[in-house]
């Protein structure tokens, strides 16, 4: 069978679930399956480095990437629409990504110019805080070629439960599936090289923030119970991982200052490979505050290396973690709903050993590449 996942960018810099697409791929082809992906070199600041014109090798999988020269958020690109034109029909199944992008309706009409059928996942694109960005120009988009988009796909993927209720007042017609992000877990790094790399922590508990700099990320009710805290006690420090716009970074920053902070909180910037497992690796305990987070790759991640997480509700994967005993899950994202359990898990080593434990064995049944895999091929399958 022949996939070919269609995607605005892969850049590690719009997030864990644009890149997870990559390791999904590897997945997929070891279940046997022939594919690729077209995207753009859009990144969040400029465009990356992947060559543009010619496919090229990305950690294993074929990348027929296209120059990105504005519009990067959206992922415009003027040249991979018509080279869609000409290849749609080279391949079983499209994959699209993405429902306000550039790319997303003409790949679809061209998958059904075609006769080859499409999954179209959303990107979280639906949820009330996303949407009610630029709210009126996405509604003329639904209204003139999105809703049209998502209503000629054999089926429209969503990876949480939160996600598929956020879409359900829109009334697509297309046959909705619930299937996951998946990580590749490998061999962990062993505990201590963060904290010997950053010795004015290593002697205290690490509270881990590792996601894209961003305010929707919730920081600004993060900290403040952090001062809270800090005036109840010495032993913690805040290790922020990620980068965004200079603008968000220069005023979480100043935040910081202006609640004296500073010794507390530890900036590292954006991490990967084995640094990003390293830090969380040394994690005590792992905190996103999102105002809205589709599914919350970094979580999955933390849960990987056992490390129990505080996540609000507006994450799409908090019903999987509560159900899993796999952290606590704030109701709102008031600084007060922050400071008790962020105070219970600090003090109880027990209760945060056990929800890293619940953690790792929701991704080991739920959450590896490799059975997320299985079932996107089994869709595959039933709509070819």
């Amino acid at each position: 069978m022949r996939i070919l996942h269609v995607i605005p960018g892969v850049s590690r810099f719009f997030g864990g679930p644009s890149h997870a697409i990559v390791q999904i791929c590897r997945g997929l082809k070891r279940e046997g399956a022939d594919v690729e992906i077209a995207t753009s070199n859009a990144d969040v600041q400029g465009v990356t480095d992947m060559p543009t014109g010619r496919p090229v090798d990305l950690e294993g999988v074929r990348v027929h990437c296209f120059h990105s020269p504005a519009f990067r958020k959206y992922g415009y690109s003027p040249g991979l629409p018509s080279w869609l034109g000409r290849h749609a029909g080279d391949y079983d199944v499209l994959h699209v990504h993405a429902l306000f992008a550039h790319i997303t309706w003409p790949a679809s009409r061209h998958a059904v110019a075609a006769g080859r059928p499409y999954v179209l996942r959303p990107l979280g694109q639906l949820n009330p805080a996303a949407f009610g960005k630029s709210r009126a120009v996405k509604e003329l988009y639904l209204r003139l070629w999105g809703r049209r988009s998502v209503d000629r796909a054999a089926a429209i993927q969503f990876t949480t439960r939160q996600e598929q209720d956020n879409a359900a007042p829109f009334g697509f017609t297309s046959r909705p599936v619930v299937i996951p992000h998946g990580l590749e877990l490998g061999e962990l790094p062993p505990r201590g090289a963060f904290r010997r790399r950053h010795p004015g922590v290593a002697d205290k508990q690490l509270i881990v923030f590792l996601s894209r700099l961003d305010p929707i990320k919730g920081l600004d009710q993060l900290l403040p119970a952090l001062r809270t805290l800090r005036d109840r006690r010495d032993d913690f420090a805040l290790v922020i991982a990620g980068r965004g716009p200079e603008g968000v970074e220069r005023g979480l920053r100043r935040q910081v200052a202006e609640l004296s902070l500073s010794d507390r909180v530890l900036f590292v910037g954006f991490l990967e490979g084995r640094e990003k497992w390293e830090l969380l690796c040394d994690g005590d305990l792992f905190v996103l505050p999102s105002y809205s987070e589709n599914f919350g790759m970094a979580a999955v991640e933390a849960m990987a290396a056992s490390v129990p997480l505080l996540i609000s509700s507006h994450v799409g994967l908090h019903h999987e973690v509560r159900d899993a005993g796999a952290g606590i899950v704030t109701e709102d994202n008031r600084t007060a709903d922050w400071i008790e359990p962020l105070g219970r898990l600090l003090d109880d080593p027990r209760l945060r050993r056990r929800m890293g434990d619940n953690g790792r064995r929701l991704v080991e049944a739920r959450l590896q590449v490799d059975s997320v895999s299985r079932r996107l091929i089994a869709l595959y399958e039933s709509i070819v």
